[in-house]
């Protein structure tokens, strides 16, 4: 709406040769209006009173305000060519088209950064996801972090950040490895907890590690498979897919390696580069230390086979704890130390002489080498505390 209609509905308040100054006319934004023959001045601007036939017209430049509403004029016409975020005075609110919107809802720029609007008013405390025509952004307390990277639950999902900028791709875990990440052994459980009773049947430790994290999780176990096929089958996907991937990896139990831990090393490193991730965890064999397919290693840690490996690390677990630092998880050591409490379960004297020598338990295995549940769940567990420790989820 111009002046000109404006003018019409209020032209019965002209006194004389001059202009009443009003509220019930506008206010004017950061200024006020001072009589001087036929002249109104504005601070920054000259509002030129002059006859056109029963009207007045203005040469008015900015803000002001009738019945509620912001305008924003050019030469003393509504700006229908301005689209953004208004001054102080208008309470920074939103304008479409030079009148202020009461609908809109979305990101906004000005010279102090990217704000968001719900319904034409400025959320000073939004957090939450904002999208524009340059992609989809992180708002944390009002305004893009441009200084975050990494993963935040927003609305229910995980979301990967890049310096603010979020992935149109959702962050999910994938779990690569053998019939240990596959599941086979997982048999029905009920397990006490603070929360209650908690159902664990049939579930492989990719599935309760879903359930501890919220995350979609994919289970790339493949029983039988070696090292060396599980990586090609890793790096083979990752050559096709783009992904967000925190990437899981326990190979080895079944071969592929040669016993040279600078092989499996570099297996479990090609996964880790084709994926081009940032965020993974290398697990541990979880074998009993005699029956381990390391050839390398027996059940005790000296020559004269006096001390039991024990909660000492093998010479596998010690090679992939060098290589890869905090980001190897010890599954064997874990559940010798919490995979019986884990799980609400008392261990039994045939338990404690089996964690002596640095056997995980029978209670938490379904045959020599596989988990049941009760395991399963454990690994899970410390697992998503590794990863919480890693800042992961």
């Amino acid at each position: 709406m111009g002046l000109k209609n404006i003018n019409k509905k209020y032209k019965n308040i002209i006194m004389g040769m001059g202009l009443v100054c009003s509220s019930a006319l506008f206010t004017f934004s950061q200024s006020h209006c001072v009589m001087a023959k036929d002249n109104i001045y504005n601070e920054n601007n000259i509002i030129e009173e002059r006859y056109n036939g029963d009207y007045l017209a203005y040469t008015y430049y900015g803000f002001a305000n009738m019945d509620g509403v912001w305008y924003k004029f050019l030469e003393g016409s509504v700006d229908n060519t301005f689209t953004g975020i208004g001054n102080e005075e208008t309470g920074f609110c939103y304008f479409i088209n030079g009148v202020q919107s009461f609908d809109y809802t979305g990101m906004a720029q000005n010279e102090y950064g990217w704000w968001y609007y719900i319904n034409g008013v400025l959320q000073w405390d939004y957090t939450g996801i904002g999208k524009n025509q340059y992609g989809i952004w992180y708002y944390n307390n009002g305004n893009i972090d441009f200084s975050f990277t990494g993963n935040v639950y927003l609305n229910g999902t995980y979301y990967n950040v890049v310096n603010g900028n979020i992935s149109t791709t959702q962050t999910q875990i994938s779990c690569w490895g053998d019939s240990m990440t596959a599941g086979v052994g997982a048999t029905s459980a009920i397990i006490n907890t603070d929360d209650g009773q908690k159902q664990l049947s049939h579930a492989d430790y990719p599935s309760d590690l879903a359930a501890l994290t919220g995350y979609t999780v994919n289970n790339f176990g493949q029983p039988g498979a070696t090292s060396d096929e599980i990586a090609k089958s890793a790096n083979d996907y990752y050559s096709e897919n783009i992904t967000n991937d925190i990437v899981l990896i326990e190979i080895g139990s079944n071969g592929g390696w040669d016993n040279n831990y600078d092989t499996l090393i570099d297996q479990y490193q090609s996964v880790i580069d084709t994926a081009q991730s940032t965020e993974y965890i290398v697990i541990g064999d979880t074998d009993n230390p005699l029956e381990s397919v390391d050839v390398n290693q027996t059940e005790y840690v000296d020559e004269n086979q006096t001390e039991y490996v024990g909660h000492n690390e093998t010479k596998w677990e010690h090679a992939l704890s060098l290589a890869f630092g905090n980001r190897f998880f010890n599954t064997r050591l874990y559940l010798l130390d919490n995979g019986l409490s884990d799980v609400g379960l008392t261990p039994t004297e045939e338990d404690l002489n089996m964690i002596q020598k640095g056997n995980i338990p029978n209670e938490l295995r379904y045959d020599w080498t596989h988990f049941n549940n009760y395991g399963y769940y454990s690994k899970a567990l410390g697992i998503y505390k590794k990863g919480k420790e890693l800042g992961y989820w």
